[in-house]
């Protein structure tokens, strides 16, 4: 897990115990969703595409990968439809 997802949880965490009710969407099954479980919030998986490195390295240097930008923003518009859908079915 990462910086966000530690920090999500902690604020879940805090926001829960001043009643504020709290709802993850998260892409696969793993550490987050297992300390969503122990912390008792809701969450729903959703899977979403893997998505590419924007950049390679070359030597010592990174260089920009305009064909990986190209195919992220090509996944990118059908996931945000597919979010929408299933925002719509989950008020």
């Amino acid at each position: 897990m990462g910086g966000i997802e530690h920090n999500s949880l902690q604020l879940a965490v805090a926001l829960k115990k001043r009643g504020v009710e709290i709802f993850f969407l998260c892409p696969a099954h793993g550490d987050l969703t297992d300390l969503l479980t122990k912390n008792g919030l809701d969450y729903s998986i959703l899977p979403r595409p893997l998505f590419l490195s924007t950049s390679f390295r070359v030597g010592s240097r990174y260089v920009f990968n305009p064909f990986a930008t190209f195919y992220n923003f090509v996944l990118f518009f059908p996931l945000v439809v597919r979010i929408a859908a299933w925002l719509r079915k989950h008020p």
